[in-house]
């Protein structure tokens, strides 16, 4: 056998071992320059800043987004704010919403050399090295940032966001003054220590607000953090917020319809969610529910049973974890730890508004009694969105009434129309009257129609009327949902919803407005105008202007 294969292969490995440590020595003073770099242009930066000026204060008040920020005094120039902004590219990772560069720096090859600079002498070099290497949010990463929770020595400044609607100047790109020496205000100059740094940096990676004093007890109760919330909550914001983005800039590919650019945006995001899916359903089941229950996409908007356009999961489907351990998290027991139960309540209701509406995939009838009691056995608050959806969800576990028995509290009508009376407040006697609508129409319309009536035109909106009025104008648009709403909105007990104005309170036109969408939906069409609306809005010429809706609207429904 030669031996010369064997002389080559020893050669290489000789090479590659003799410039292994070379590469790994010049990683850092790689990242090191990149440091400096940034610091230099940042202070330049910085020391061009300006105040605002008196008509400037006039117009807008800054108010910066971070709380790590104080009142801001100083502002930069469109240019300096540009230079910066390109020397520390890894900032655009901490604004998700305004997308990023796959390529830029750092990338994980660099996470190495920046760990190293955390404990450099110089202050300025810690601080952006802590803010860069957080971007690689790798878990492994968060106590090491942690121990610079104490380090109170001055680093490089910040210049921070302020909220743009009250920030932005008149014209995007203008200042309120003009010129190139003009101040922008929806940017300001802060101070920071490399321990804001830090504390800025965990909240990215955990979306705690976290310190010195609170970081040790948070992190001991976190466990192994890939099986946490948060890191999938964090996880699931990043991945998602960068396929939903739009982009900004003009180009052969933006010009195409906003529609199909919002579509496949759309499809991006499910295919991200759908990766995390996958990965969690190798996790054990109860990670999987943890996240899939509590997650929530920062831009949802609004409550799991007001159905919010953006949503991680439309609802909860994983079948892995039993039917008992659901009911015993509703009821509060055996809460997961790494999860802040105490703080707003938020993370209850949503546990609880999810499993219950999707009672009927998980839980069965002899299960009812206990989701409706789930927080009075927790112990917890829920939110009126919560103490809809335990009605909603126990009734969907429930048999149908028959004809003779709708009121019988061990059915699903009899539980609806319980709640529909008795419900603690308008918006969860609205939910609950929507649902009724939706699953038994024509059994409970005369109840319904009364229900209507009975509580009359409020200000609260969803109520009963505006309830009921937008789930039959809502699909599947079936010929009893027709008749039923041309019935109510032909009722002369109805005129006073028609007339009803708006300009002695927000809301008060709540029924007419779901009214005329609805009528607007089943006919196909648009049937009442805007000059209608304004006319029956106006309380001098409304009674005058009815007859010739309600006419249009009998034509549309008929």
């Amino acid at each position: 056998m030669s031996r010369a294969p064997i002389v080559v292969t020893l050669a290489i490995a000789l090479v590659a071992a003799a410039a292994a440590p070379a590469r790994a020595q010049d990683e850092e003073p790689m990242a090191e320059t990149r440091l400096r770099r940034a610091i230099e242009t940042t202070r330049a930066a910085e020391a061009e800043a300006r105040p605002a000026t008196d008509e400037a204060r006039g117009h807008f008040v800054p108010r910066p987004e971070s709380p790590e920020d104080g009142d801001p005094e100083r502002f930069p120039l469109f240019a300096d704010a540009a230079a910066h902004d390109r020397a520390r590219p890894w900032l655009a990772r901490y604004r998700p919403e305004q997308g990023r560069a796959d390529d830029a720096w750092p990338q994980p090859a660099d996470g190495a050399a920046l760990r190293a600079l955390l404990e450099h002498a110089d202050a300025g070099v810690r601080g952006l090295a802590v803010e860069a290497l957080a971007t690689l949010h790798a878990p492994e990463d968060i106590p090491r940032i942690a121990e610079l929770l104490g380090d109170a020595a001055e680093s490089v400044p910040a210049l921070g966001h302020n909220r743009r609607m009250t920030a932005m100047p008149f014209r995007l790109g203008e200042s309120l003054e003009g010129g190139p020496d003009a101040p922008v205000l929806s940017r300001s100059w802060h101070r920071r220590t490399v321990a804001a740094y830090a504390r800025t940096a965990l909240h990215l990676m955990t979306g705690k607000r976290l310190t010195a004093e609170t970081f040790a007890a948070w992190w001991e109760r976190t466990g192994d953090p890939r099986h946490t919330l948060w890191y999938w909550q964090r996880r699931l914001e990043r991945d998602v917020i960068a396929a939903e983005r739009m982009p900004a800039a003009l180009g052969v590919e933006n010009v195409r319809p906003f529609a199909e650019r919002r579509a496949e945006a759309a499809r991006r995001a499910e295919e991200a969610v759908a990766v995390i899916a996958a990965e969690l359903a190798e996790l054990p089941a109860e990670v999987e529910a943890k996240v899939m229950l509590l997650a929530e996409h920062p831009g949802a908007g609004g409550a799991p049973m007001t159905d919010p356009a953006r949503r991680f999961w439309r609802r909860f489907e994983t079948t892995r974890l039993p039917r008992e351990r659901l009911l015993e998290l509703i009821e509060g027991k055996d809460l997961w730890p790494d999860v802040d139960w105490d703080g707003d309540g938020a993370h209850y209701v949503r546990l609880v508004e999810r499993i219950a509406l999707a009672a009927e995939r998980h839980l069965q009838a002899e299960d009812a009694e206990r989701i409706l009691r789930c927080a009075e056995t927790s112990g917890r608050t829920l939110w009126w969105s919560g103490r809809a959806a335990v009605v909603i969800g126990a009734s969907r576990v429930l048999p149908a009434a028959g004809p003779e028995a709708l009121d019988d509290p061990a059915t699903r009508d009899g539980v609806l129309r319980r709640g529909v009376r008795e419900g603690s407040d308008p918006f969860v006697r609205g939910y609950i009257a929507r649902e009724l609508v939706q699953v038994a129409l024509e059994p409970s319309w005369p109840f319904l129609r009364e229900q209507v009536f009975s509580e009359g035109p409020t200000s609260h909106v969803p109520d009963v009327p505006s309830s009921v009025i937008e789930a039959l104008g809502a699909e599947p648009r079936t010929p009893a949902k027709r008749r039923a709403l041309r019935e109510l909105l032909l009722d002369e007990r109805f005129a006073a919803f028609w007339i009803r104005s708006n300009r002695e309170g927000m809301g008060r036109d709540g029924a007419r407005m779901r009214a005329i969408a609805a009528v607007a939906a089943h006919a196909g069409r648009p049937v009442v105008t805007r000059e209608d609306d304004a006319a029956l809005n106006d309380p001098e010429v409304a009674a005058e202007r009815l007859p010739g809706v309600l006419a249009k609207v009998a034509e549309a429904l008929r």
